[in-house]
């Protein structure tokens, strides 16, 4: 009786046994097979957020809108509505009394250059759909100034001028805003001491735009480049610091580049140049026009060649390049040109263009770069 239990107790367990050794390896390779599906699954959902993420980040860097295009004076994307809104160009003081500056931080586009006895003045280009409470000291303006702000037919606010900026207004037919005749349009602030001390804001200058019915812009852009794009890794043409050659004693200006955020930071006298509301002045693209001065008067008044052809230096994302400047007429835009004579592609963003002496060229960053 037991030989005859235990045989089928040995008979089950070979069964089972045979079972067990059937099934393990169907399990096994189940068991894989769904391991592997969920892996794929867990990466694919990974991948699709980082793939997201990364789209994200890419809108970010490239000022990216739904339906946006570039506007016309920076290159940022915006609305198509704001792309072409009607420029304005203001006659900023940076005489020493006048600092700090209102607004400058918010400038789209910034010309410096020499007014006389070594004193630099800024023209400054605004988008008018900004919103900013306090432009200025508002000054007088130059021939120089005048052409820039033709190239671009924007509005020029200034207060006054020297006799052959005020001939050449009515000469251009100029869209101006004089303080000397529009007193309702500026303000005059007892922050500082005359003549630095006349301001004006966004909501006047609209106010008058909407008197003159001024609303579309009637310029040519420059090219813009994507974010990223054309980003050069030569270390032989990278400048961290970018000296201005100005050399009157207290108006001495370099720029230090920012690697994480690819922008400019300005130094005036070596501080951090910042304007009245506290906002660092940075910029995305430096341009250093190397030109022509020529005293013109007893009061060191300065005849500065704008039309016609020169050298320069763009800087961006780091490196420096040798290009050439080109203002073909009084109406034209000055554009700028790399050394293959292609039209040179800018940082969508804020551009200051440092116009300085010729003579100041050699030993200049001009001669450092080596391209």
């Amino acid at each position: 009786m037991n030989k005859i239990i235990l045989k089928k107790i040995r008979k089950n367990y070979t069964f089972w046994r045979l079972l067990f050794y059937l099934i393990l390896p169907i399990f096994i390779i189940i068991s894989i097979v769904l391991l592997v599906l969920l892996c794929k699954s867990y990466n694919s959902i990974n991948l699709f957020e980082e793939e997201i993420n990364i789209s994200n980040q890419q809108k970010l860097n490239d000022n990216y809108c739904d339906n946006c295009v570039r506007r016309l004076l920076d290159g940022i994307m915006v609305e198509d509505s704001k792309s072409n809104l009607y420029p304005v160009a203001l006659i900023i003081d940076n005489h020493i009394d006048a600092r700090p500056p209102s607004g400058l931080s918010r400038a789209k586009l910034v010309y410096e250059t020499e007014a006389e006895g070594n004193i630099t003045r800024y023209l400054a280009f605004f988008d008018t759909n900004d919103n900013i409470k306090e432009i200025g000291p508002i000054r007088s303006a130059r021939p120089y100034f005048i052409e820039w702000t033709n190239g671009l037919s924007a509005l020029l606010i200034h207060c006054g001028g020297s006799p052959s900026a005020l001939a050449k207004i009515i000469k251009d037919d100029i869209n101006n805003l004089n303080e000397f005749y529009q007193t309702n349009y500026f303000w005059r602030s007892d922050k500082n001491y005359a003549p630095h001390n006349i301001f004006t804001s966004s909501e006047k200058i609209k106010e008058y735009l909407e008197k003159l019915n001024l609303t579309k812009g009637n310029f040519d852009s420059w090219r813009f480049k994507e974010e990223g794009e054309g980003k050069v890794e030569r270390e032989i043409n990278k400048f961290n610091k970018i000296k201005i050659d100005f050399k009157n004693p207290g108006y001495e200006v370099y720029w230090e580049y920012n690697e994480d955020d690819n922008l400019y930071i300005r130094f005036l006298n070596n501080k951090i140049h910042k304007d009245f509301q506290n906002n660092k002045i940075t910029a995305k693209n430096i341009v250093i026009q190397y030109t022509s001065f020529e005293i013109v008067d007893s009061k060191l008044r300065l005849n500065i060649k704008v039309q016609g052809k020169g050298d320069v230096v763009i800087c961006r994302d780091g490196s420096c390049f040798k290009a050439v400047w080109e203002k073909k007429s009084n109406k034209n835009r000055t554009k700028y040109y790399d050394i293959f004579g292609e039209e040179f592609y800018f940082n969508p963003g804020t551009t200051w263009v440092e116009v300085v002496n010729e003579k100041y060229k050699s030993k200049s960053i001009y001669d450092k770069i080596n391209q």
